[in-house]
């Protein structure tokens, strides 16, 4: 079938049932979720999922390894209910993941496959979504010009609020910024979180339960020449051109030049605390977010210099690039000094022998 062909019968298929049943996935998500402890309900949640995925995808249950992935749910699914746990929770998402690329050729061949299956999928996602709008706006001069915006933006803004999210939960002072500002009032919505809760269910609902539905061929991107290779391919130089890698790489450096001054001045400077933290506090809060920072900032360089004949990075590129990496081993080494400073505090009060 052509390209033509693929779209063409896309559009009259429409989206279906979907939007309904992602809608109504994010309400129990709500119900469930949103305000509880995560409990036995995620079991029950899980189960759900998979068989409405295999329901909108017959052609899974013809497979062999589409049978197997099934029994798997459904066992990890009793398992959750009966014992919810975090190891419990990642082989259902790997399960999950399983599920949703069963049906490419020899994906499940070897473990670099199924990797570049998953990274594929999780790439081509946000896509899914925007060829979706499309349809609601097709021909549109509007859409033209928002994905152009979206080809350039969606990975800085995106990795920028991880980053952001990721800083906040390790660095208390960032966390007390952010508590000065009343978000209600912010944002002009009441409850904005449970708004963006809603929103984020719905759309990963909508991208598992389209799954066969997008062609990487029928991908537009005006801006960008297209490209040849896999559809791993296709993405990454899509959504990772030197145009969005440039936007990228400024505003990373500028989100850990934030952080590395703070670790800095309170690390490694010794300067006072702002008022209601301690030195405590500031060195026990998680380094785990910051090992996930460095791990995530080393991806994102793999994946954007990714090396060939034609991917020779421009000397503004080089130089943004050496500065972040050198920002990535001060926040390594700012992470460990957290930690020998936090083990030292703790050696002073706990090793005091009662009189």
């Amino acid at each position: 079938m052509t390209t033509t062909a693929v779209a063409a019968a896309e559009t009259r298929r429409g989206l279906g049932p979907v939007p309904a049943i992602s809608l109504a996935f994010a309400g129990a998500a709500d119900f469930l979720f949103y305000g509880h402890n995560i409990g036995w309900t995620i079991g029950l949640f899980y189960a759900a999922l998979v068989l409405v995925i295999l329901t909108c995808s017959p052609q899974l249950l013809k497979l062999k390894s589409g049978q197997v992935l099934l029994a798997a749910s459904l066992g990890l699914s009793a398992a959750l209910v009966e014992s919810p746990t975090a190891v419990g929770v990642a082989l259902a998402i790997a399960t999950l993941m399983s599920i949703v690329i069963a049906d490419r050729p020899l994906v499940f061949q070897t473990i670099h496959r199924w990797m570049k299956g998953v990274a594929s999928f999780l790439l081509f996602a946000p896509v899914q979504l925007v060829q979706d709008s499309k349809r609601s706006v097709d021909g549109t001069r509007c859409f033209e010009q928002f994905l152009r915006a979206f080809a350039l933006w969606a990975v800085p803004i995106l990795l920028s609020l991880v980053f952001a999210a990721l800083f906040y939960a390790a660095n208390p002072v960032i966390g007390q910024w952010v508590a000065t500002l009343y978000w209600p009032v912010f944002l002009g919505l009441p409850k904005f979180e449970r708004f963006v809760f809603w929103i984020a269910v719905a759309a990963a609902i909508w991208v598992l339960l389209k799954r066969g539905a997008f062609q990487p061929s029928t991908v537009e991107a005006p801006t960008i020449p297209a490209a040849h290779g896999t559809d791993l391919d296709l993405v990454t130089n899509m959504l990772l051109s030197p145009a969005t890698v440039l936007r990228a790489l400024v505003a990373f450096n500028v989100l850990f030049a934030i952080h590395n001054s703070l670790d800095l001045k309170y690390l490694w400077s010794g300067a006072e605390l702002p008022h209601g933290l301690t030195f405590a506090s500031y060195a026990h809060r998680s380094a785990y977010p910051l090992v996930a920072t460095s791990l995530l900032a080393a991806a994102f360089i793999l994946l954007a210099f990714r090396g060939g004949e034609e991917a020779k990075p421009s000397r503004l590129l080089n130089a943004l690039l050496i500065i972040w990496v050198a920002q990535s081993v001060f926040l390594v080494v700012s992470t460990m000094q957290r930690l020998a400073l936090y083990v030292d505090f703790y050696s002073l009060t706990t090793c005091v022998l009662p009189p």
